[in-house]
């Protein structure tokens, strides 16, 4: 077996599935998170770093092998693997939170809702790159490479043409926090990341927050729009309070423009700041294939 090296996953589209919407002979579900289950990711998410994907190439195994990827600790390990045309891949979650695989570029498979312990087989059949990650956790991203059988010669596959369209049905965006202007050097420690999905169709948009290091507790926190980097702006959503939030935002259609021109952001206040001590700017947008089911939390 070849050695193992170590690759940063770059230019990912993320994709994932209608609301109750049935896809790929399953409809996919809405997953009420349990207080095992919350108390599980926030542990996972507090010391939550860039991950550095490890890449394994399985391509000298040759056809009809199977290769086995573990989910674990909110990371799909091999992260990226090369296989051979004909080979089989089983996913097994050992996480307590839920995971899915899901296709989000360059094919159309999804595991639906895998708890711990629960596996997912797929064989491919067809060369290329494929991105996948989480529908839960939509930060988890991961990739497959498949090539022919070096004893066959290989045929080019045709590059499609992308249809033109106006709007994707959605966009992704991970951003870091930034400090706010005003803030002291000397106070300036706070850091952290936000994860937006927008459905362009259904008119939501689905976060993940995290941060840490702020000077004191959080009084308040929004999602405000629609202005660039730096500019301040109305609060249009009341995010819960807590350094780690997950949820769903509906929008008005009138704020689509602002939301794809990447005029929102999140501002965390305190009483040290109450203009804001940290802020992240949505403006790195990724198209999606499709759009998702949102997650939820159990209230």
């Amino acid at each position: 077996m070849s050695g193992l090296g170590l690759i940063f996953v770059e230019g990912n589209e993320l994709s994932a599935h209608p609301l109750n919407v049935q896809h790929a002979s399953h409809s996919y579900p809405l997953h009420h998170f349990s207080e095992a289950e919350v108390a599980y990711e926030q542990a996972a998410m507090s010391g939550m770093k860039m991950q550095v994907a490890e890449e394994a190439d399985f391509s000298h195994l040759g056809p009809n092998a199977t290769v086995n990827i573990v989910i674990s600790n909110f990371v799909y390990s091999p992260a990226v693997v090369t296989i051979t045309k004909g080979t089989t891949l089983v996913w097994k979650n050992e996480d307590v939170a839920p995971h899915t695989v899901t296709a989000s570029s360059g094919g159309d498979f999804d595991s639906g809702f895998m708890g711990k312990g629960a596996t997912y087989s797929l064989t491919l059949t067809q060369t290329g790159s494929t991105n996948y990650f989480c529908a839960y956790h939509f930060d988890m991203v991961s990739k497959i490479v498949v090539v022919n059988d070096p004893a066959i010669p290989s045929t080019p596959t045709p590059t499609p043409t992308p249809a033109a369209s106006s709007a994707a049905p959605c966009y992704a965006s991970n951003n870091n926090f930034n400090i706010e202007p005003g803030v002291p050097l000397t106070m300036a420690k706070a850091s952290g990341q936000s994860w937006f999905l927008i459905d362009t169709v259904n008119n939501l948009v689905s976060y993940r927050i995290s941060y840490t290091q702020v000077t004191t507790t959080e009084q308040r926190s929004h999602i405000h729009e629609f202005v660039p980097s730096n500019v301040t702006a109305p609060a249009r959503y009341t995010l819960p309070r807590g350094a780690s939030k997950i949820g769903v935002w509906r929008f008005d259609e009138s704020h689509q423009d602002g939301l794809l021109n990447g005029q929102m952001h999140v501002n965390i206040h305190n009483a040290n700041f109450p203009s804001g001590e940290i802020r992240a700017q949505m403006n790195t947008l990724v198209p999606c294939k499709r759009v998702f089911t949102p997650m939820v939390r159990k209230k």
